[in-house]
């Protein structure tokens, strides 16, 4: 079998026309379709890598204002345990003001009920000593002549 020119140059030109069609129909769409497809999975690893960015950026920024809350809240709770402690320290003056207060009216009714008790002794000792003068000198004097001694009489005990 000898290959013959005719058919080395229709095979030849077949290849090409092949090569051709190929290039034209098949060859042409497929490499447009690959470098489509790898713009497409360009495009979204950078999409991907945009979001990745975006979601670190708001990471540190919800950490950032998880860190600011938590300080805020301390803050707040040692205002709370501050005005708590002013509160206990304002009650404690005032139940030291109203029992300076109830100190004071003791002393005060206290110093009432002496003089009440003084003044009531006086009169029993001018009772007494009414009775015991009246007795003694037997004699009756009248009211305002006894009051009159017996006053006398208290003056020189309280001088005494």
């Amino acid at each position: 079998m000898k290959p013959e020119l005719g058919q080395i140059v229709s095979q030849i030109f077949s290849f090409l026309i092949l090569l051709w069609f190929l290039k034209r129909y098949a060859w042409v769409p497929l490499i447009k379709f690959m470098d489509e497809r790898k713009q497409k999975i360009i495009d979204e690893l950078n999409e991907v890598d945009e979001q990745r960015k975006e979601a670190d950026g708001l990471m540190n920024l919800y950490t950032h204002k998880l860190a600011d809350l938590e300080s805020l809240a301390q803050a707040k709770f040692a205002e709370a345990v501050e005005k708590g402690r002013e509160k206990a320290e304002k009650i404690l003056e005032e139940a030291r003001e109203e029992a300076k207060e109830i100190t004071l009216k003791a002393k005060e009714d206290l110093s009432g009920e002496v003089e009440k008790a003084k003044s009531d002794m006086k009169k029993e000792i001018i009772e007494m000593a009414m009775g015991a003068t009246e007795k003694i000198l037997s004699i009756r004097l009248n009211k305002e002549n006894q009051e009159a001694l017996m006053a006398e009489f208290i003056d020189n005990i309280e001088a005494n």
